[in-house]
C-alpha cells in the first residue's frame, strides 16, 4: 500500500504539470495569433495607402463625365432651338467637326488637372450625375440661346453670321462650363493645371481667329467675338453661384 502511494504522487504532478504546459502553450499560440493578425492588420493599412492617390483619377472621372453629359445635352437641344429660331440648320457639318476636335482638345487636357480630395468617399450614383450634367446642360442651352436671339434679332444678322455666332457661343460656352464642373466648390478654389489652361487659351484662340478671319464659316466682327467672350465669363460665374448649394444638396463631392 505504501508503494502505491508513493507511485501515485509523482503521476498526479506529472498530470499538474502537463495541464499547465498545455495552458502555457496555448496561450503562447494566442499571443502568436494575436502578433500575426497585428502585422496583417498593418500590411493590409499599408496597402490601402496607396488607393488614396486614385482618388484624383475619380474626381477627373467625375468632371469628365459632367462635361460629356452637359455637352450633348446642349448641342443637340442647341441645333432644334436653331432650326425653329431661323428655318435652316444652325451648324454646319464642317463646324460641328471643328467643335468636336477643340472639345477633345479640352476632355483630353482634363486628365491632367489639379484636383482637390473629397471631403467623403465617392459614390458614383449615375441617375443623380446625369440630372446635374443635364440641369447644368440646360443652363448653358439658355445661354447660348439668348446670345443667338440677340444677334438675329437685335443685330439682324443673316444665317451665314448666325452659324458663326453658333459656333463661337457654343465654344465659349463649353469653356466656362468646364471651368465650373472641375470644382465642386467655388471656381478657383483649386488651379487648375498648366496643360487645361493652355488648351483653353489654343481652344479660344483657334475658334476666335476662324470667327473673324471667316475660316470655313462667315467672318464675325472682333467685336462681336469679344462680347461673346465676356457674356461667356459672366455666364461661368452666375452657373458656379448656383452650382455650390446644387452639388451640396445631391451630394456630389
Amino acid at each position: 500500500m505504501a508503494h502505491e502511494s508513493n507511485t501515485s504522487v509523482p503521476a498526479t504532478i506529472r498530470a499538474d504539470l502537463s495541464i499547465s504546459d498545455l495552458g502555457r502553450s496555448a496561450s503562447v499560440q494566442r499571443a502568436r495569433c494575436a502578433a500575426r493578425g497585428r502585422r496583417a492588420n498593418r500590411r493590409s493599412l499599408g496597402t490601402q495607402r496607396p488607393r488614396r492617390s486614385s482618388e484624383p483619377h475619380r474626381q477627373r472621372i467625375l468632371t469628365y463625365a459632367l462635361n460629356s453629359v452637359t455637352k450633348k445635352t446642349v448641342q443637340v437641344m442647341f441645333l432644334a432651338v436653331g432650326l425653329v429660331m431661323t428655318g435652316r440648320a444652325i451648324l454646319t457639318p464642317m463646324l460641328m467637326v471643328i467643335i468636336m476636335l477643340t472639345g477633345d482638345l479640352l476632355g483630353m487636357s482634363l486628365t491632367t488637372d489639379n484636383v482637390r480630395r473629397s471631403p467623403t468617399p465617392n459614390v458614383w450614383r449615375i441617375g443623380v450625375l446625369t440630372m446635374v450634367g443635364v440641369l447644368i446642360g440646360i443652363a448653358e442651352l439658355v445661354f447660348c440661346t439668348s446670345v443667338l436671339a440677340v444677334a438675329k434679332f437685335g443685330m439682324g444678322f443673316g444665317i451665314e453670321a448666325l452659324r458663326t455666332v453658333a459656333f463661337v457661343v457654343i465654344v465659349f460656352g463649353n469653356q466656362a462650363i468646364t471651368y465650373t464642373n472641375r470644382e465642386r466648390q467655388r471656381m478657383g478654389s483649386c488651379r487648375p493645371s498648366q496643360w487645361l489652361v493652355g488648351s483653353s487659351v489654343a481652344d479660344l484662340l483657334i475658334a476666335s481667329m476662324l470667327a473673324v478671319s471667316g475660316i470655313a464659316m462667315a467672318p464675325l466682327p472682333i467685336s462681336v467675338v469679344g462680347g461673346i467672350l465676356v457674356a461667356a465669363v459672366v455666364f461661368a460665374f452666375i452657373v458656379d453661384f448656383a452650382k455650390v448649394p446644387v452639388f451640396h444638396r445631391l451630394r456630389i463631392a
